[in-house]
């Protein structure tokens, strides 16, 4: 795993860079499920798949079940952390509301509530009551729920940028996840997108996106808390070798493919692109009136990546 600097300013992350210079990139998937619910392969084999694809560590997340991990063979590499988890899966009336519990150590039960809201806020409360990390999955899967419900979320900052066939693209004058990633950010709501493969089919449902981790160890303790602060960024496949933030400006180091050619947009206050850099060291200079700036980067095979947003200070105005 390539070393990393990164300086987070703008959210506010104190820790020196001599520490973060020396800290990994870890890939990771935390959406998963397996015969325990609604996979198509036992729990063994799903943690093969993605020992033998090079993942440093998985989250199991059935629904509305804790599959033991402690129990599962990873003896095949020494490089390679099993984490527990559920899919708190809820609905009110005919809306899907679904939050992951990563982290989780006990069976984890859906808490019905009286509207969308009230449903996102009691499942994101007893996965929190249970020392667990909620993160809201799919939202725009079935057109659920947008900005205005995860506006009026509280203790919850992750939620699921990308998923397979959960509408990241807008459609018909729908926001997608994309959209709705923006439209919260621009209320001066600090959310950090996750990316997932929430494989079913083990054959065709794996590793259609993940999360790489910068952290200092390969531990459940490590990697989770790096996670709950957002130090990581989701991807399709584009990868990075650095990502800085400076108090006047971003910087992203691309590690490219042989052929690969890549745009880097740097997007601000309601999905307004800012500018873009076609280079393999993309730079954004801050002017100081900012809401917010995130980074989308995208291969020529429309592959992308996703770094987390640096609030201004004019965020939560």
């Amino acid at each position: 795993m390539r070393s990393v600097l990164i300086l987070l300013v703008g959210l506010v992350l104190c820790i020196p860079s001599e520490l973060l210079s020396q800290q990994q990139w870890y890939k990771g998937n935390i959406h998963t499920h397996t015969t325990n619910s609604d996979g198509d392969s036992p729990p063994q084999a799903v943690v093969k798949w993605y020992m033998d694809n090079n993942y440093n560590f998985l989250v199991i997340t059935d629904h509305n079940h804790l599959t033991p991990v402690a129990e599962l063979d990873t003896s095949d590499t020494d490089d390679f952390l099993l984490i527990p988890g559920i899919e708190v899966t809820d609905s009110y009336r005919s809306t899907p509301v679904h939050v992951l519990a990563i982290g989780a150590h006990r069976d984890i039960q859906p808490k019905h509530g009286e509207s969308v809201v009230e449903t996102l806020r009691n499942n994101i409360d007893i996965i929190r009551e249970a020392g667990s990390i909620p993160v809201i999955a799919h939202p725009r899967w079935r057109w659920a729920f947008g900005s205005e419900e995860m506006c009026q979320v509280t203790q919850c900052s992750l939620f699921e940028i990308f998923n397979p066939g959960c509408n990241y693209f807008s459609g018909g004058g729908a926001p997608g996840c994309k959209e709705t990633w923006d439209e919260v950010l621009s209320r001066g709501v600090l959310m950090y997108g996750i990316g997932v493969d929430d494989m079913h089919n083990l054959s065709r449902g794996t590793g259609l996106s993940w999360i790489m981790v910068n952290t200092d160890t390969l531990s459940a303790e490590s990697i989770l808390s790096a996670i709950e602060r957002g130090s990581f960024y989701a991807t399709m496949g584009v990868l990075i070798e650095s990502y800085t933030v400076s108090d006047t400006q971003i910087e992203v180091v691309i590690s490219p493919t042989r052929y690969g050619k890549y745009t880097t947009e740097f997007i601000g206050y309601r999905g307004n692109v800012l500018k873009k850099d076609i280079s393999l060291n993309p730079r954004y200079t801050f002017t100081g009136d900012e809401k917010y700036v995130r980074v989308c980067i995208t291969d020529s095979n429309g592959k992308m990546a996703w770094l987390q947003p640096v609030p201004g200070k004019n965020f939560k105005q």
